[in-house]
């Protein structure tokens, strides 16, 4: 009696071994699957950088060849708003939780 409580003992822990084992490999890959989504964000922001700096930069150059707009270049309330809502689609897209925007 006392080997057959030994062997059902033994089953049991192999079986939560297996079980816990299973756990950590899908732990695992929801772990490379949200760092390969950071990873897709980051690259789409630092594109957005370039073609907002890209943008920047000519219209620098076209406020400087215009002699009679001399004034700094600002961005209107709309053109905020537009690229905040861009940023927060970019960031939707890539499943960052809402915590980790500012960062």
């Amino acid at each position: 009696m006392d080997l057959i409580k030994h062997l059902e003992t033994a089953r049991a822990v192999m079986e939560t071994s297996f079980q816990l084992q299973s756990r950590s490999m899908t732990g695992t890959s929801a772990f490379r699957s949200h760092m390969d989504h950071t990873r897709q964000a980051i690259l789409e922001s630092r594109e957005l950088l370039k073609r907002l700096r890209q943008r920047y930069r000519e219209d620098m150059a076209q406020v400087l060849e215009d002699e009679d707009d001399l004034a700094p270049m600002r961005i209107s309330g709309f053109d905020a708003d537009v690229l905040r809502s861009a940023f927060q689609n970019l960031v939707r897209d890539a499943d960052v939780p809402e915590c980790q925007w500012r960062v």
